[in-house]
């Protein structure tokens, strides 16, 4: 699994400066990028099905639209991980998008939104 971890944040750093696995340091600085991997299943002897959520945070202040933020990085994010397949000599990796949604902060300001991948992961 480290070698998901890995990958996913030499990755995901490509979109942001800021990432962080499973909880963003306290006063990190917007927008930012978290990610997760909550469970994972072994459906075959050769592979592993991995769940990986990302989720995207930013914070409206003068002038400046978290929205519109969110929205840019969630699309470049998304576009990125559409059809990834990652062939190298230690492991396959294919990904496949599950579902996106918004999600409320209770800061009207703090804007987010999640997205959510399935992994089959293949150790070579």
């Amino acid at each position: 699994m480290l070698d998901v971890l890995k990958y996913l944040k030499t990755e995901l750093n490509k979109f942001s400066p800021r990432v962080y696995h499973e909880n963003a340091k306290e006063n990190a600085l917007f927008p930012y990028v978290v990610f997760n991997l909550p469970s994972s299943t072994i459906p075959e002897n050769d592979s592993e099905l991995v769940v990986l959520e990302i989720d995207i945070w930013d914070y409206s202040r003068d002038g400046y639209d978290a929205t519109v933020g969110v929205e840019v990085l969630t699309n470049r994010v998304s576009e990125f991980f559409k059809y990834n397949r990652t062939l190298n000599e230690d492991y396959l990796m294919i990904f496949t998008k599950l579902n996106e949604f918004s999600l409320k902060d209770p800061d009207p300001n703090i804007k987010r939104k999640q997205l959510r991948y399935s992994i089959k992961y293949y150790k070579t």
